[in-house]
């Protein structure tokens, strides 16, 4: 029971870092609709936090909780097990999010919008070749660590559900995307937060998930017109 708790503490924490900026503007400290205009020390800033995030998670969890980080140990797999892994998980994101956007394009929504914040944040990546690899790795290593290698297994554990660690995982995945404002930039997000937490929960293997991230990202980024 005493470990439960703090598990929920180092959620509430961890949370807290990674949405101060929506607590902030509840709180009205922070004008609603402030969004983010970004440079280059920001988003080189901005990847050392969550690599402060993923320490913090480490230490917190080998000295507070008593136990590892990564409560789902990978198993030893062949280079063949991580092709087929990023091939599946690409299927699996296709069309699941092709069926979603087709219905809310039905529904009269936008889904082709390119909100001004990553117009900003793309062109900024692309001028600079080493930041936009430093940032792919640090979204593949660290977020992958934060949402399904913390988040989604406490959380679990907390509500003793694989289905709540999933679905609820996702969900915060998709919240620190949605700045961006846009549909796809909500919707996507959490289609893919779905289908890594279902990943996870099934072979328990983070490492396909980061190597998917990252080729995911860098790929995205080059292939987005500015």
């Amino acid at each position: 029971m005493k470990k439960k708790y703090v598990m929920i503490i180092g959620l509430v924490i961890i949370l807290i870092v990674l949405f101060y900026k929506y607590i902030a503007q509840f709180l009205g400290f922070i004008p609603t609709g402030t969004s983010i205009v970004f440079t280059e020390k920001y988003l080189l800033y901005s990847r050392f936090i969550f690599w402060g995030m993923t320490i913090f998670l480490f230490l917190y969890a080998h000295f507070a909780e008593k136990q590892s980080l990564l409560l789902k140990k990978p198993s030893r797999h062949g280079i063949g097990f991580y092709i087929l892994s990023i091939a599946t998980i690409t299927i699996a994101i296709i069309v699941i999010s092709s069926l979603v956007m087709f219905a809310i394009k039905s529904l009269g929504y936008a889904t082709n919008q390119q909100a001004p914040t990553l117009k900003n944040m793309l062109s900024i990546l692309k001028a600079h070749p080493l930041l936009l690899l430093f940032t792919c790795i640090t979204a593949g290593v660290t977020e992958e660590i934060i949402f399904r290698g913390y988040i989604q297994t406490r959380i679990e554990l907390v509500f003793n559900s694989p289905v709540s660690g999933i679905i609820i995982s996702a969900f915060f995945f998709s919240l620190a995307h949605s700045f961006y404002g846009t549909v796809q930039e909500i919707v996507g997000p959490f289609i893919i937060g779905l289908v890594f937490a279902i990943y996870y929960y099934k072979y328990k293997n983070i490492y396909a998930l980061m190597v998917f991230h990252f080729l995911f990202d860098y790929t995205q980024i080059l292939l987005l017109h500015t």
